[in-house]
């Protein structure tokens, strides 16, 4: 009895090995304490022991339970199911999706009045909004070798497509490739090298390609906690070659994961875009923390929240009297932008999940023009095969 209820206490605390310990005590005993072998079950699942999980099942059936309890013992056996079915993306994904949904300042533009030099005339500027609709797809492969690390290679693109005709003209379509390079030092440590390339194209015309590369650590501190840091480098070229810029950036980050189902994560990151000398606004430097909150609700239902903030520096002066800077001396052009997300998840069938997601865009600036609004709604469908 004090094997069971001290199995029993350390299941609900979510320390789930310690719980397997002291419940296949009281079995070892007593093999026909269908109690015990009930709460080794999702003892089992939480520490996907799938196998053991399937065998403890069998073992109460023929128990004889009481039918709330064959009613548990089904919902263990389908998420068994989900998760074999789950295990055919553990090396390769394939994926398709189309999201729908409306974008309040598709052009990020201020609401604002602009006075054109020379002539002085006033020219009201708003936001504009549009429904959109994105397809997507995706194509991810995993490279096992044999000491232990892995390679991987994925291919993905997206094509948006505005309602309104002035949004049009921002209607844009994406192709990115990237590959990996995973060592795995142990179960807590991995070194992971990355390369990446990709081509934008605007209203049917190329606009914009890069390329970079990255290294990132990452280490386990301890069962709930982890941190990471990446550094690495990304060339834009674009067409109007006067926009083009590389920028070197890195990133410290650090993950909580509370239980199976909840996990915390923060980071800062830092950027600096090395531009061309013609550039209105000449280089830039970027700081950027970011917040993000995870919670399984339960098997088929995942909700999310996250918040990030940005300081923009820009080393050119904006000359007084000009488009961009009504005042009366020049300026040294300084953002700050804050973004809130919520997300929901539902895992309809493993292979087919449903999501949607709202977000706030707010970004403030020393120059008018550069201050706006955004809000976007979204509803998503994904299918995996």
């Amino acid at each position: 009895d004090f094997d069971y209820w001290l199995g029993v206490a350390y299941l609900r605390d979510a320390d789930y090995a310690n719980a397997i310990f002291a419940l296949e005590r009281v079995i070892d005993k007593n093999p026909n304490h269908a109690g015990a072998r009930m709460e080794l079950i999702p003892a089992y699942l939480q520490q996907n022991m799938d196998s053991l999980a399937e065998h403890e099942i069998k073992q109460v059936e023929k128990l004889n339970p009481p039918p709330a309890a064959r009613e548990a013992l089904a919902q263990y056996r389908k998420i068994i199911d989900q998760r074999r079915e789950g295990k055919k993306f553990e090396t390769r994904v394939v994926m398709v999706g189309l999201d729908v949904g409306y974008d309040s300042n598709v052009s990020s533009y201020p609401a604002t009045t602009l006075l054109l030099p020379v002539f002085n005339l006033p020219i009201p500027l708003a936001p504009s909004g549009s429904n959109f609709a994105n397809a997507r797809f995706a194509y991810w492969q995993k490279f096992p070798l044999n000491n232990g690390d892995w390679m991987s290679a994925s291919v993905s693109a997206l094509a948006r497509r505005n309602q309104d005709e002035f949004a049009k003209q921002y209607d844009m379509d994406i192709v990115q490739v990237r590959g990996e390079y995973n060592a795995e030092f142990s179960a807590e440590r991995s070194l992971r090298f990355a390369v990446e390339a990709s081509q934008l194209w605007l209203d049917g015309e190329s606009y914009r390609t890069h390329q970079g590369l990255a290294v990132r650590w990452q280490q386990g501190l301890d069962d709930k906690w982890s941190w990471y840091s990446e550094v690495g480098v990304r060339d834009f070229d674009f067409e109007e070659s006067v926009n083009s810029y590389r920028a070197p950036w890195g990133m410290l980050g650090v993950r909580y994961r509370l239980n199976s189902g909840t996990v915390w994560e923060a980071d800062l990151e830092t950027e600096k875009e090395l531009a061309d000398a013609k550039r209105i606004n000449g280089d830039t430097f970027r700081v950027r923390a970011n917040v993000s909150f995870e919670h399984q609700l339960t098997q088929q239902h995942r909700f999310g929240l996250d918040f990030h903030v940005a300081d923009v520096r820009h080393d050119r002066d904006y000359l007084a009297g000009t488009l961009y800077n009504k005042s009366r001396s020049d300026i040294s052009r300084r953002d700050t932008v804050f973004e809130y997300g919520a997300n929901w998840t539902w895992y309809a069938t493993p292979t087919w999940h449903w999501a949607l997601r709202g977000q706030s865009r707010h970004q403030t600036s020393n120059l008018d023009f550069y201050t706006y609004r955004q809000n976007l709604m979204q509803l998503s469908s994904t299918f995996f095969f």
